[in-house]
């Protein structure tokens, strides 16, 4: 048996569920926050290798965004 994430499953919660029954958020509003975790998505499979998959709650810290990029 595949060991669920608990981040994502929170995540896909949070923007299925909360934001749209308890906030009430609009479409737009939840199609951008959906689109700004694909984006943090993306930069932490570019600087630290990880897939989504991978992502935890410990992920997270202040040196999440502490990378050196090279363009």
């Amino acid at each position: 048996m595949k060991k669920q994430n608990v981040f994502l499953a929170v995540l896909s919660d949070y923007l299925s569920k909360y934001t749209i029954v308890t906030k009430g958020l609009s479409q737009n509003t939840i199609r951008s926050y959906t689109y700004t975790f694909q984006l943090l998505f993306v930069f932490l499979k570019e600087t630290r290798k990880l897939s989504p998959e991978k992502i935890d709650f410990n992920t997270f810290d202040q040196n999440t965004a502490n990378v050196n990029i090279k363009m």
